[in-house]
């Protein structure tokens, strides 16, 4: 078994992103353009503006940075929503036609946006203060033997270990006799390479698995063989 350790994890995925970029990219800027399918040429989003984390931000005076984070955090996973069948956003075409690619800002101001661009813009937000980056990979669960496509963001602050920000899935906690949402942000205590698993201790991990896809069907920019369902199982 290889196990990366805490201290050793932001140099590796550094390395990762760049022999897998469309599987995990270091911070953004603008022009980035984002896969919203991860094994095909299917939509794409152009980053258009890099503050757009900016229209998260909560507007309550008087918070305290941590709950203002918070704030944000939750202000993102319920501020976008499902593309479903947007044709504004992304209109039918051809297959004769070029390919059409268009700005986040867009997808943002229709309110529409899932994993993918939640950890985009997250990531936004953090990376003025230090790395961080957008995964994309496999979600799964202790109860379930399905796995999902998903993104998720991880995080690398200056001191302890990196974090795992999963924006779309926050999780019911209770404070005080109280049931609430909060975001599903938990630390990293190592990543199995064999596994291709994250190592998230089991007090933070609410039964979520979270792997990165098997390096064997990428090759350069596109994979070497298509997706196939059961790579799912």
């Amino acid at each position: 078994m290889t196990m990366i350790q805490a201290p050793q994890i932001q140099e590796y995925f550094q390395q990762y992103a760049d022999k897998y970029p469309r599987w995990a990219r270091v911070g953004v800027r603008e022009g980035d353009i984002i896969h919203l399918n991860w094994h095909a040429n299917g939509m794409k989003l152009r980053v258009d503006d890099v503050n757009l984390d900016e229209k998260f931000w909560p507007q309550e005076e008087g918070l305290d940075p941590q709950e203002a984070f918070d704030r944000f955090l939750m202000n993102l996973s319920r501020g976008l929503g499902p593309r479903g069948m947007d044709t504004e956003l992304f209109p039918p075409k051809s297959g004769s036609e070029p390919e059409q690619i268009q700005p986040l800002s867009m997808a943002v101001d229709r309110r529409k946006g899932e994993c993918v661009e939640k950890a985009v813009i997250a990531i936004m937000l953090t990376q003025r203060w230090y790395m961080s980056m957008a995964i994309t990979g496999l979600l799964g669960h202790d109860r379930r033997r399905q796995k999902w496509n998903h993104a998720w963001s991880l995080l690398f602050p200056q001191q302890g270990s990196p974090h795992l920000l999963d924006i779309e899935n926050p999780v019911i906690v209770t404070r005080d006799g109280v049931r609430q949402e909060v975001p599903y942000l938990v630390p990293v205590t190592a990543y199995d390479e064999d596994a291709r698993r994250f190592v998230i201790p089991d007090r933070w991990r609410e039964g979520k698995i979270f792997e990165t896809y098997d390096t064997a069907i990428y090759d350069g920019q596109n994979p070497t063989r298509r997706f196939s369902m059961m790579d799912m199982f």
